[in-house]
């Protein structure tokens, strides 16, 4: 089972195609555990976390057990990255690069981390996985995203509960035919919905392992911690990639996808809580304190742009680009504005009985 008390990195995924939803697609923690004690590996364990991964044959990786993925030729590197990147903003006083090892796996395999455990994903995705949020969103022609976080702990209280900074990237009708991929830093109790290397269809080929600790994280009125996520589509392959502070960790191959295989049409950039306490007692988001704290005091997203037609970096348009909280006495969004760096925001909230 997971640690309650420790903040990780994810990459997440979603197909809404209702009509053609079987029960075979459903993802178990089982399957997972059952395939790692079937591979050839190497354990790694992480002494100062005390986390241990399995070093798998990259070309046994769960990805390649879809069946689209047959004849799959596998991409080490995308063919290009977007104009502009890595991008070069503005230093943040008091802030610091969050720590991610990588794990010393051999040539030819990849780290999974043991017990990743996983449920079903939440089948209402209109507000991100059906809960709440507190975000950036804008819409457009879109071929990705990128943005800074700041890394937090916040509290969740019940079993099943999430609490996340993530950025999402999105095609088509909810209910219908969504598509949606993410990566962003997530904090739950003993489950969790499709993420890392249980969404089948994503191919990792980086030494940093998906659903690591990430440490040290941001203290109140003190350092901050931050990551930076860049989500693109290759401009040749197609495949949506996903990179963690400038290092390629692994992609989406476009044949996976119906509506994004062409681009996306919306981005979201933020936090965003889950689980079975969110009608009375939802967990803290961000921080765990109020989006009008400000700096030093509340989560905040920065260097916020998109990947327009031309491959290029760009700011997001102010006439398409709005703040959402979909809680307001319980998460907040402050302080929006745009500088040389992109978009920027803070967000979150104490969660609790607020409002209810």
């Amino acid at each position: 089972m997971s640690s309650p008390h420790t903040m990780k990195v994810v990459s997440s995924a979603h197909v809404e195609r209702v009509r053609e939803l079987k029960e075979k697609d459903l993802l178990r923690c089982d399957w997972l555990r059952d395939r790692v004690q079937a591979w050839k590996k190497e354990v790694i364990e992480l002494n100062e976390l005390g986390e241990v991964f399995d070093c798998v044959d990259i070309y046994r990786q769960p990805a390649f057990d879809h069946p689209l993925m047959k004849n799959h030729v596998l991409q080490m590197k995308p063919s290009s990255y977007p104009k502009g990147f890595p991008f070069k903003y503005s230093s943040a006083a008091n802030t610091t690069k969050a720590q991610l090892g990588r794990i010393p796996c051999p040539a030819g395999t990849i780290p999974v981390l043991r017990n990743n455990s996983v449920e079903r994903l939440p089948q209402d995705f209109s507000t991100i996985l059906g809960g709440q949020l507190a975000i950036i969103s804008t819409s457009d022609k879109i071929y990705g995203a990128h943005a800074s976080f700041s890394i937090w702990k916040p509290v969740v209280k019940g079993y099943g509960d999430i609490s996340a900074t993530v950025m999402n990237v999105l095609n088509g009708r909810p209910g219908e035919d969504l598509e949606g991929i993410g990566a962003g830093s997530l904090r739950e109790l003993q489950n969790k919905p499709c993420f890392d290397l249980q969404c089948k269809g994503f191919v990792q080929v980086g030494k940093f392992a998906l659903g690591q600790q990430i440490t040290p994280v941001s203290v109140y009125k003190g350092k901050q911690v931050a990551l930076t996520f860049l989500l693109f589509q290759d401009p040749k392959t197609k495949d949506w990639w996903l990179v963690v502070d400038d290092k390629p960790v692994g992609y989406w191959p476009s044949f996976l996808f119906t509506n994004l295989k062409g681009r996306a049409s919306m981005a979201s950039f933020g936090g965003y809580v889950w689980g079975p306490t969110i009608k009375k007692q939802p967990p803290e988001m961000g921080s765990g304190h109020s989006a009008a704290e400000g700096e030093l005091r509340a989560a905040y997203a920065r260097n916020v742009k998109i990947v327009n037609i031309e491959n290029l970096l760009t700011d997001l348009d102010r006439e398409r680009t709005t703040c959402q909280a979909t809680k307001p006495r319980c998460y907040s969004v402050d302080a929006f504005d745009y500088n040389s760096d992109g978009a920027h925001m803070f967000y979150g909230g104490p969660g609790g009985r607020c409002g209810y």
